[in-house]
């Protein structure tokens, strides 16, 4: 492969670096997992680990040299993947620092780009690639710009020598390169005081630019009260509706802490001449918390403005204020028979967070159910939970709605159902007629979640979840076996069982968890157990060793693939393979539980101990390994270790009936 750098073809070269990137990548993966386990030095040798082929090279740095080699192709496409590959080595790619920031200089806009994508997933170099990333902020290309700003937020705090530098680009003339700007500002932060009062400034600016995204930036990077908020409500004033607009909405962003000054401000700003700037004052309000209970008299108003993206705003903020808005349930309630759809959504929602419900506004929101707006339905199904009517009521009101033309009121109308009226048989009825019928995959996941909500009750779903879990959408598939697991019908001992060979992992996993929530295994499921031993997910493998651990007898055929599962780097799976083999016969599993005694896991070491000591309760090993447990940092190890002890006191031959 490494010959392959040499050779003539362009495309050949590009794909020998997206190779090379492919398993510098799985190095990296490789070498996480390993500092995961807790193995930064080397492990003691472990029985189910092969023995290491050693190579006569550093595989790793021979695969980042050639990258490196890479990186000055003549060909710019070679060079933008080998800088791609380098970046998914991450720092194991630390060598080839240098050569990256010399690509931040590259000809290739898109070389420049992956160049500086690659030192921020690297996170290596220090001063020399941050300084490099700084530097190439002022690239004139704007995608290269927000590539480098990007990477200097994913070092972190190290590079908060850049915060005077991306402060600068937050008045970009590109908005998508503010916006990355504002989120790396975010993660190397604090900004300075200088940095803050630089930001700041921008308000004064005499250009109109300057100042709207100078206020937009303050928002996005939720600058602190007590350094924005002032200018912020000052910036209200501006001459320019952009300024104010965007002075308004960023005041809104800071929320509450900035209540004090930017309330009466945002009052004032709801009468502004711009329509524009008035519903973002209304919005802004409604994120003001308590603070803004001095605004509800305004807010009441501006339910009246010309314009109905204020009225609407208007109308969530309100909402927003809960029962403290109380003196604004009459307008609220006039307000859900304005002529805008998106008002009459907003007062409707707003009247369920008031508190307890007149008569009044019970027949206002009983309206809302019949609007020809889809949301203002749905929004009236929100309202209507909040509403304490009793539950054959409610059920009549909102079981119609289960029919509705919008997917939207019907999944509405199945969270209320679901919890509210509870298991009634019209309501599983109509939740299995959705869950089997509907033409939404969505609609009939919350389906099968309403039911699963319902638990046992819901055990007359039982038919119509089996053929969900069989036929349905994978999202549907999960869904259906989530609420089996949860309800447990009779159903559910098939659905296990065949959703064990599900295509889809989710699907497999649930499955494979039903079978130890289950009563019982039951003979027709055993051999899909002992099959789900070899899939290809960890945890599926898992949840099945556990499965046939609670049979009284382990079938023969289950041996073998258990004591692979030994051997695995899962610890879940190794604990669960080893409870299983306490049951298969002794002379075929003594080989494995001796060296199960060394394994890095204590659960799995007493557990291999326990085994052996039910064939010899004078096993040296077993005994030495049990006695540590009556010391291991777990309290459920010491547990399981004392009782092993007692068990071995009093009762020598049934010492394998002690369990971790």
């Amino acid at each position: 492969m490494i010959a392959a750098a040499k050779d003539p073809s362009e495309h050949v070269r590009q794909s020998l670096a997206e190779g090379l990137g492919a398993m510098a990548s799985a190095a990296e993966r490789a070498k996480r997992a390993t500092l995961a386990r807790g193995e930064s030095r080397p492990p003691r040798r472990r029985w189910f680990r092969p023995a290491d082929r050693a190579l006569p090279f550093d595989s790793v740095a021979l695969i980042v040299s050639t990258l490196r080699k890479l990186l000055t192709d003549t060909h710019a496409a070679v060079r933008c993947q080998a800088a791609v590959s380098l970046g998914q080595a991450a720092d194991l790619a630390g060598p080839a620092v240098t050569d990256l920031v010399m690509r931040l200089g590259d000809t290739d806009e898109t070389v420049r780009c992956t160049a500086a994508a690659a030192l921020g997933q690297t996170g290596m170099g220090g001063e020399q690639a941050i300084q490099g990333l700084v530097e190439t902020l002022e690239d004139p290309s704007a995608d290269v710009r927000s590539a480098a700003a990007r990477a200097l937020g994913e070092y972190g705090k190290v590079a908060n020598p850049a915060v005077s530098k991306l402060v600068a680009l937050l008045q970009d003339r590109d908005e998508g390169v503010r916006e990355v700007a504002a989120e790396a500002l975010a993660k190397v932060g604090p900004m300075g005081d200088a940095a803050m009062a630089t930001l700041v400034g921008g308000l004064a600016s005499p250009d109109n630019m300057v100042r709207a995204q100078t206020a937009e930036a303050l928002g996005t990077i939720g600058a602190p009260m007590e350094d924005a908020a002032e200018a912020l409500a000052d910036s209200l004033r501006d001459s320019n509706d952009v300024v104010r607009a965007k002075a308004a909405e960023a005041l809104g962003k800071i929320g509450e802490s900035a209540a004090e000054v930017a309330v009466p401000r945002l009052v004032k700003a709801l009468r502004d001449k711009d329509s524009w700037v008035s519903a973002l004052a209304a919005e802004a309000l409604g994120e003001m918390g308590a603070g803004a209970d001095g605004a509800i008299p305004a807010l009441i108003k501006a339910l009246s403005h010309v314009n109905a993206q204020v009225r609407g705003n208007a109308a969530t903020a309100l909402g927003k204020q809960g029962p403290a808005a109380e003196r604004a349930r009459l307008p609220l309630e006039r307000a859900a028979a304005d002529e805008d759809g998106g008002v009459r959504t907003a007062a409707v929602r707003a009247l369920g967070t008031l508190g307890r419900f007149s008569s009044g506004t019970v027949k206002v929101v009983k309206r809302s159910i019949d609007d020809a707006d889809p949301d203002v339905r749905a929004a009236g199904v929100e309202a209507l939970t909040e509403a304490e009517l009793p539950n054959a009521e409610l059920e009549n009101i909102l079981l119609p709605l289960l029919a509705d033309a919008n997917d939207e009121v019907k999944v509405q109308a199945i969270k209320a159902l679901a919890g509210q009226t509870g298991a009634t048989s019209d309501v599983v009825q109509k939740l299995c007629h959705l869950l089997e019928n509907d033409d939404s995959s969505w609609v009939q996941v919350n389906a099968a979640l309403g039911l699963a909500r319902m638990g046992p009750e819901g055990v007359v779903a039982g038919p119509a979840l089996l053929r969900a879990a069989r036929t349905g959408d994978t999202s549907v598939r999960e869904q259906a076996m989530k609420a089996l697991a949860i309800i447990q019908p009779a159903e559910a001992r098939e659905a296990f069982t065949v959703g064990l060979k599900d295509p889809a992992a989710e699907v497999r996993l649930i499955a494979s968890a039903g079978w130890m929530r289950a009563e019982s295994v039951p003979p027709e499921a055993i051999q899909a157990l002992v099959d789900a031993l070899k899939d290809p997910e960890g945890q599926v493998r898992a949840n099945a060793a556990y499965a046939l651990s609670r049979l009284e007898k382990l079938p023969p055929n289950a041996v073998a693939p258990l004591l692979g599962c030994t051997s695995d780097p899962n610890e879940s799976l190794r604990i669960n393979a080893t409870l299983a083999l306490r049951n298969a016969p002794a002379d075929e599993t003594e080989d494995a539980m001796l060296h199960l005694l060394e394994d890095p896991n204590g659960r799995v070491r007493l557990l291999a101990a326990g085994v052996l000591l039910r064939s010899d309760s004078t096993h040296p090993g077993a005994m030495a390994v049990a006695i540590a447990a009556r010391t291991d940092p777990s309290p459920r190890v010491r547990q399981a270790a004392d009782e092993l002890m007692v068990s071995l006191e009093q009762e020598p031959e049934p010492v394998a009936q002690a369990t971790v």
